[in-house]
């Protein structure tokens, strides 16, 4: 009978002195069940792997005594004598330490005490020391002993790792703390590798926390403050983002250098080894921007300069191809961080802009562009000039926020870069207006000061950080946001002066950092010109073909003492199926009206729907451009549209442009008359807008999208499909909508 023993502490481990009256041989090999992993959590099946390099010890089953010690091999055999003139039952152990191989020493404690976890794998009773003993293949299993093994071996396979990097020599003496269901969801270092019940199978949680480990004990390069934090967080503190980002990027290369079938993916699991169900996964490979102050971004940044066609990672990536791949060895990499990034020769706080800066100073070559290009466009990491520069004095504003931007709340993205760098914006001020100055979005590690100056420039406005940002809060660094209010008593310019806070604790962690600038009004005097309509957002209008039909746009100054002046624009250019009389005209205040009429025309029009929109443009200052949508339903008239000849077969044209914003046109074709819908669905499969669902003729037809949903509510940006349904088919197509 095969058991688990999860207590083996120093105090049975001592030899049994016996006379030695008798040799015998023992030989065997132990295995462990492996869980391969991937994105989606644990694989099927699970193989067997070795229990590589740990003690065996052969013990008196009554007395715990200790007679021999061997070690298994690389393959999990061992093979050793032991001495020995008793008859006795027998027990053989596997134990996860390596006090019998030479430079080695690790070992897997029980959490609550020092005592080594250990598996028996066979047990012989009456056993006669002239008897060899052939225990045969023992294999651990699942929920079952395997996990100290398995955790044993990751941490093993990492130090090889750091061996082929440092001259055969291994790392000694670590000591990784586990018991099944003890402190389930837990994993952290402070010396000793801690890992929690659920984990005994994450490979990728154990090498990271064996990263820390490595952190310190090559050099010191890590900065990190420690406390709570979260994977996924893209405003904590850049320091903890590198500490806690290179260990999980250790992992990644230690699992690639021996051969792990998708190495760049990292896996949170629950305890269960079933497919699928796991807390949370993703792949390096597919990671996005995060910024300098997220963790995982950090880590795939760090995998992506190591990363190229040849590395067996199971997922090809961008990275992978021409433009961004650098392609540098582990050794490299290795290198580098001990040489540059210990204490010393490097001082100050750790973060990834000082691994960025000195890679760039002392590694040749260093492939700054291809790395330029892996910060930027794969991770978000923005290291570069912001579109306004030179923008860096009172005398040279980059960046003029006209007076429909602030009534529209409109951003501008700024970064400070190179170190101490400053923006500058200007406004124009209106007398009683009160202008809200705001920094939001924070990343890489940013923490601007601002300041809001007249025109003769004193300072009247000012902000550090929004509030102090407290320990373990996700988005901590949003705390840092700046946000400074003025009202101006007469109408002048303002300037805007941003800049790194030098403030301690969080204006010294970084010298670069970005995010997005937002000016606006939060108090208008009633005396200023204020905008309503009648109809207030939306156009409904259904024309038979080759009709016209008029709708009034009624216009309402609600302003007490300033006129109201309007004009109509057609969003996306001209629309051939509206008009505007007249495009422009003045509102007396005090609830004073005037009327635009909208003429819609289906003269030439193929059955179906159009869409589009119609901007008015006015001197509200808390509505400088209210957004009207166009919604015209073309249906069947007396005069056909075609040339009656019945189109030769159904199909879906490429929407043109493509990408497109907001406007695009899709045509297609249906063989016979008869039902047909065009749908526009998200990337998740949710309907966005149903843009054809009815009864059409045969022939060629084409249908405007404008970017809205439904009700009228613009989308996103991004990736949406549209799917054709007539004569019985159905094809669908991809198009991409850009801001």
């Amino acid at each position: 009978m095969k058991r688990f023993i999860a207590l083996f502490g120093a105090a049975v481990l001592t030899v049994l002195a016996v006379p030695a009256h008798a040799d015998f041989q023992v030989s065997g090999k132990f295995m462990y069940e492996n869980l391969p992993i991937d994105i989606n959590g644990f694989q099927s099946p699970h193989p067997s792997a070795p229990v590589r390099l740990v003690d065996v010890r052969v013990i008196d089953n009554t007395t715990s005594a200790s007679l021999a010690t061997g070690a298994t091999d690389n393959n999990g055999n061992f093979s050793f004598t032991v001495t020995d003139a008793s008859v006795r039952d027998i027990a053989i152990l596997a134990l996860t330490q390596s006090g019998a191989i030479a430079n080695l020493n690790h070992y897997v404690t029980e959490w609550a005490t020092t005592a080594v976890h250990a598996y028996q794998g066979i047990l012989v009773a009456g056993h006669d020391p002239n008897t060899a003993i052939d225990m045969g293949t023992v294999v651990m299993h699942f929920r079952a002993g395997a996990e100290a093994f398995n955790l044993y071996d990751s941490v093993l396979d990492a130090s090889d790792f750091i061996a082929s990097m440092q001259a055969g020599t291994r790392p000694t003496g670590v000591r990784i703390r586990y018991t099944l269901d003890s402190n389930p969801d837990v994993a952290y270092y402070n010396g000793i590798v801690n890992i929690g019940g659920n984990f005994g199978y994450d490979d990728t949680i154990c090498m990271h926390e064996f990263g820390h480990f490595v952190q310190s004990a090559y050099g010191a390069f890590s900065d990190n403050p420690g406390g709570g934090h979260y994977i996924g967080d893209s405003a904590q503190d850049p320091r903890l983002s590198f500490g806690e980002g290179w260990p999980t990027f250790f992992g990644s290369s230690a699992r690639s250098f021996v051969g792990t079938n998708h190495p760049q993916v990292y896996l949170n699991s629950t305890g269960d080894s079933t497919t699928g169900q796991y807390s949370f996964s993703y792949d390096l490979e597919l990671y996005g921007p995060g910024g300098a102050a997220n963790e995982q971004a950090v880590q795939a940044c760090l995998w992506d300069i190591a990363d190229g066609n040849a590395t067996a990672d199971n997922s090809p990536g961008t990275d992978d191809e021409p433009g961004y791949q650098m392609d540098r060895t582990d050794l490299e990499v290795w290198s580098f961080t001990r040489t540059y990034l210990s204490q010393p020769p490097f001082s100050g706080n750790l973060t990834y802009e000082d691994f960025h800066d000195l890679w760039l100073a002392n590694v040749v070559p260093s492939q700054a562009t291809e790395l330029g290009q892996v910060e930027k466009n794969l991770h978000g990491i923005e290291y570069l000039d912001d579109a306004y520069e030179n923008d860096d004095s009172f005398g040279s504003p980059g960046t003029y926020h006209t007076f429909e931007d602030i009534g529209m709340a409109r951003t501008t993205h700024h970064t400070t870069w190179p170190n101490l760098d400053e923006d500058w914006v200007r406004i124009q001020g209106l007398a009683g207006i009160a202008y809200q100055v705001e920094t939001n979005t924070m990343r890489d590690g940013a923490d601007p000061v601002l300041e809001i100056q007249n025109s003769v420039g004193a300072v009247v406005g000012t902000n550090d950080n929004q509030t102090d940002p407290g320990a373990g809060s996700f988005n901590r660094f949003e705390f840092l946001r700046a946000i400074a209010s003025y009202t101006p008593a007469t109408t002048q310019d303002l300037y805007v002066r941003l800049r790194r806070s030098t403030a301690a604790t969080w204006g010294v962690v970084s010298k670069y950092g970005n995010w997005n600038l937002r000016i606006r009004t939060t108090s208008v005097p009633a005396t200023y010109p204020n905008i309503t309509t009648n109809p207030s957002f939306t156009y409904f209008v259904s024309l038979a073909q080759n009709t016209q039909s008029n709708a009034n746009l009624i216009v309402t100054n609600t302003g007490t003492v300033d006129a109201l002046v309007y004009n109509l624009v057609e969003a996306s250019g001209p629309i051939g199926w509206v008009s505007e009389t007249p495009l422009t005209d003045t509102v007396s205040p005090n609830g004073g009206t005037k009327t635009s009429v909208l003429t819609f025309d289906a003269t030439g029009l193929s059955v179906g729907a159009y869409v589009d929109s119609l901007e008015v443009h006015s001197n509200d200052p808390n509505l400088p451009i209210k957004y009207l949508t166009l919604n015209l339903t073309v249906t069947p008239g007396l005069v056909a549209v075609n040339d009656g000849q019945a189109a030769r077969a159904t199909w879906l044209g490429e929407n043109s442009p493509n990408p497109f914003n907001p406007l695009t046109t899709i045509r297609f074709s249906v063989k016979q008359a008869g039902q047909v819908s065009l749908v526009v669905y998200d990337v998740r499969g949710r309907e966005v807008r149903r843009l054809v669902d009815g009864v059409r003729e045969a022939g060629e037809h084409s249908v405007a999208w404008n970017g809205v949903d439904g009700v009228g509510r613009a989308v996103s940006s991004g990736i949406y499909f549209y799917r054709l349904s007539a004569d019985q088919k159905a094809i669908t197509r991809k198009m991409v909508m850009t801001k």
